[in-house]
């Protein structure tokens, strides 16, 4: 989600090609947690191979994720979900900035399904 136009395009090409129910799901997460979690798995990646396991953790420098930022909505992944949703049938945005995904939000459209 990383435009709105590319977004909104593939929704729309969800819609043309017969799709009439269009969910979405977004797990939200403060850059600076996101840079170090980036980071955790890499090493962790590096560990496993040097034990034999895996071809090692794949490296994010921090400065890709950061560049991502967005003053409003924290990131610009968020900032498109925030203007595509209303194009989307159901949605719920999840937090997870701790130990656990934790549901925040959540519009189910016209039907109201214990789905998420």
């Amino acid at each position: 989600m990383s435009s709105r136009t590319s977004t909104e395009r593939r929704i729309d090409e969800l819609r043309s090609s017969g799709y009439v129910q269009i969910e979405g799901i977004f797990i939200d997460i403060p850059v600076e947690t996101s840079v170090i979690r980036a980071d955790g798995r890499h090493r962790e990646g590096q560990d496993d191979c040097r034990a034999g396991d895996g071809l090692g953790g794949r490296f994010i420098p921090a400065e890709m994720i950061r560049v991502q930022a967005d003053s409003e909505w924290g990131s610009r992944n968020r900032k498109t979900f925030e203007e595509v949703k209303a194009h989307l049938d159901r949605w719920c945005l999840f937090d997870n900035s701790g130990s656990a995904p934790v549901l925040v939000q959540t519009d189910h459209g016209k039907e109201d399904h214990d789905h998420y």
